[in-house]
């Protein structure tokens, strides 16, 4: 057991007296003095997980972000694609948010998120997932008589779809004509004719809403004539031809058409808005067909016998 040695100095200078105390703490004098370890205290994992941990995907991404734990200096992620975890967190970061970007779309990928303290780990969140979706491709509008029938090719991942339509192809100018579509058509009715429309169309799926679609232009349009301007009188003359037919209501005018074998091109020789037409600088001797076919705004009616 180390003795303990007290050592008084006593000195005397004029009528100033100076007393020291000195306190050695040693097995014998001249021992080496006691020297203290530190200790380190270790430190606790967080006991909270991070809570309301939510997900928003778009098309290549998902953006996450939850509630802070209270003393927690970072936060990891684990992930799993299409329902596969992956065997160790992928990322590591200091805030509440994180976005996982260049995913593929169509894909479902699943998060879990848990809070660091000094290198700690505390316990997971519960899961949440999304799944990214691309825009829609393959767009087609047909115009119709006040309609317009959209299509488009259906995106992968994506459980509906909604149109956007509006006077101009500008997003800002176009207000959501229909959401929820589960199926990758729509028609619309009620429309202007002559007048444009324009449209796009977007998916969205688990905790995901794709982009718009590029702009598709539909102009509704009125019905061709329905009947053929019948009957068609042709009387020959002098190398020329004189052509009659009976007038077709609500059209705009008459196509004519002319063939040397009974077959007719898809290009008239002549238009007219009256009931009657002469064909002139014929070869006489040579025979000619005829046909004439009544049309308006909407197109071009079925052709006379």
């Amino acid at each position: 057991m180390p003795h303990r040695y007290r050592l008084f100095v006593h000195v005397t200078t004029f009528a100033l007296t100076l007393l020291a105390s000195l306190t050695v703490t040693a097995s014998h004098m001249g021992a080496t003095p006691r020297r203290d370890r530190a200790v380190r205290t270790p430190v606790a994992a967080p006991t909270a997980a991070p809570t309301m941990l939510t997900a928003a995907g778009s098309s290549g991404r998902v953006r996450l972000s939850w509630t802070a734990v209270p003393d927690a200096t970072g936060y990891q992620l684990l992930r799993a694609v299409s329902g596969t975890w992956e065997a160790v967190p992928f990322v590591k970061v200091s805030g509440t948010s994180f976005t996982n970007g260049s995913l593929t779309n169509g894909l479902t990928y699943s998060y879990r998120v848990a809070a660091l303290a000094s290198g700690a780990v505390g316990p997971y969140s519960s899961e949440v997932s999304a799944t990214p979706l691309a825009a829609p491709t393959g767009v087609a509008g047909t115009a119709g008589d006040t309609t317009a029938s959209l299509a488009w090719t259906a995106v992968p991942g994506a459980t509906a779809y909604a149109v956007l339509r509006g006077a101009t192809s500008t997003i800002a100018d176009m207000t959501v004509l229909v959401e929820g579509l589960t199926v990758p058509a729509f028609a619309d009715s009620g429309l202007a004719n002559q007048r444009s429309y324009y449209y796009r169309v977007r998916a969205s799926g688990l905790n995901s809403v794709g982009p718009w679609s590029p702009a598709v232009r539909v102009r509704p349009m009125p019905p061709p004539p329905s009947v053929p301007p019948d009957p068609l009188v042709v009387t020959a003359g002098n190398a020329r031809a004189t052509l009659s037919w009976t007038a077709v209501s609500g059209v705009t005018g008459y196509k004519i058409y002319r063939s040397t074998t009974g077959v007719f091109d898809a290009t008239p020789i002549a238009s007219t808005a009256g009931t009657s037409y002469t064909n002139t600088g014929l070869v006489n001797g040579t025979t000619y067909y005829y046909t004439v076919a009544a049309y308006a705004v909407g197109g071009i009616g079925p052709k006379a016998s």
